[in-house]
């Protein structure tokens, strides 16, 4: 009589599960499509969690990728017990920070954070473990990527002290990293996420100085990664006696757009001015171009990021510029530099990291409008054979620096070692 032993071999997948605040809902984050290309690749099953729980699906994600989503915010009755965190010392350990390390008052406002953080910490927790749950098995190796280090980055890390098998990261980028950014000049938690995730990934080289200064240490495991984009080909250009300018930008007050204007306002020379973007300052800086620069520009709106790489290909671009208060590192100014654009922008955040003089121009911080003309007109007056080099090293900027296949192959590489 013979006895057979059936054995299941069990296969184990690498899952990850990917938070994001809207990727691939709505129209924010739409240059998560192309690191999305690469997770997929060295994933078996890409689970998104996106904070978007209204908007349509707008973003087109591969076979192997589950879109679900999950409110941020905490209902009225959350945030009203949230003062029970008080009683915890995770809470204390807050506070000491931000007395002894921070130098700050605690006010209404940073509590409130404090507590809600806390409290958002155990209500997604709950349903970030249900999600992990259902979507893999405990054989899986299981990966937990926040794209910002925000309470989802909390959330994780809380998961990460819980159960140290999971591999748990975030990246940084410009409001999740500057406490001026935001409007209680306060993030939470900083230590703690830096303390418990496997590690947190800076896309520019200030984001990694500005934490280490903040919590006033060089021992937080902050590594550089840096985003990317694919190359492009523009047509040729066509001869023509004006400037033809670019900025790319949402209509908000950080991205200065006022400036611009007031600059391109005292230009002498003849020039075309094209602004892509949208958003609540639209109707009043339509206002101010058609008083101060009638006939010299066109506002697109909001378009596709399909239809802005059109726009590119097909129409001749000589300069793109931006003058926010405040940046990472844009995505718009690499996309540029993808097409062999030259750049001026604002010397703020991560802009000077990726305009160095040779393929562009950096403004001051706080540029006035008499910088934005100088600019423009030091620009102009370059010979073509110096506007030539200058997008020669535009091109180079993005094979040395913001490749999206050299830059994401690598990332993927960093988070398989962990």
């Amino acid at each position: 009589m013979f006895t057979f032993a059936f054995i299941t071999l069990i296969h184990m997948e690498k899952v990850l599960f990917f938070f994001t605040s809207s990727f691939p809902f709505g129209k924010g984050e739409t240059f998560i499509k192309n690191e999305i290309k690469f997770l997929v690749q060295n994933f078996e099953k890409v689970v998104i969690v996106s904070n978007d729980v209204s908007s349509q699906q707008t973003l087109h994600v591969p076979g192997n990728v589950a879109p679900l989503r999950i409110s941020y915010e905490l209902s009225l009755y959350r945030k009203v017990i949230s003062f029970r965190n008080i009683f915890s010392s995770l809470f204390w350990q807050e506070i000491k920070f931000i007395r002894n390390v921070y130098n700050k008052k605690l006010s209404l406002p940073i509590l409130n954070t404090v507590l809600q953080t806390q409290e958002k910490g155990k209500v997604l927790g709950k349903q970030v473990e249900k999600i992990i749950g259902e979507n893999s098995n405990i054989s899986d190796s299981i990966y937990l990527y926040s794209y910002w280090t925000n309470d989802m980055a909390f959330v994780i890390s809380k998961l990460r002290a819980k159960n140290n098998q999971y591999k748990a990261f975030s990246r940084m980028h410009r409001w999740d990293i500057y406490f001026e950014e935001n409007e209680i000049n306060y993030l939470p938690f900083r230590s703690y996420i830096f303390s418990k995730l496997n590690t947190v990934y800076s896309i520019s080289k200030d984001g990694i100085n500005y934490s280490e200064k903040l919590l006033n240490t060089e021992e937080l495991g902050i590594s550089l990664s840096r985003l990317g984009v694919l190359e492009r080909i523009r047509n040729l250009k066509q001869e023509k006696n004006g400037l033809e300018i670019l900025s790319v930008s949402n209509m908000i007050p950080v991205k200065n757009i006022n400036t611009l204007i007031d600059g391109l306002q005292l230009l002498k020379l003849d020039f075309h001015w094209t602004h892509i973007g949208d958003g609540p300052l639209r109707k009043e800086l339509e206002g101010k171009a058609k008083r101060m620069i009638s006939g010299k520009y066109d506002f697109k709106g909001a378009i596709s990021n399909i239809e802005v790489m059109n726009f590119l290909t097909n129409n001749w671009i000589d300069v793109f510029i931006n003058v926010s208060l405040s940046e990472g590192v844009p995505v718009s100014i690499m996309e540029a530099m993808s097409f062999g654009i030259p750049c001026i922008a604002t010397s703020v955040g991560g802009n000077p990291e990726i305009i160095n003089g040779l393929n562009g121009v950096l403004l001051p911080n706080k540029a006035t409008a008499i910088d934005v003309s100088n600019a423009l007109n030091c620009f102009h007056s370059l010979t073509k054979e110096e506007q030539l080099e200058m997008s020669r090293q535009a091109s180079k900027t993005w094979t040395d620096d913001y490749n999206a296949t050299k830059n994401y192959s690598q990332f993927v590489q960093d988070i398989l070692s962990l």
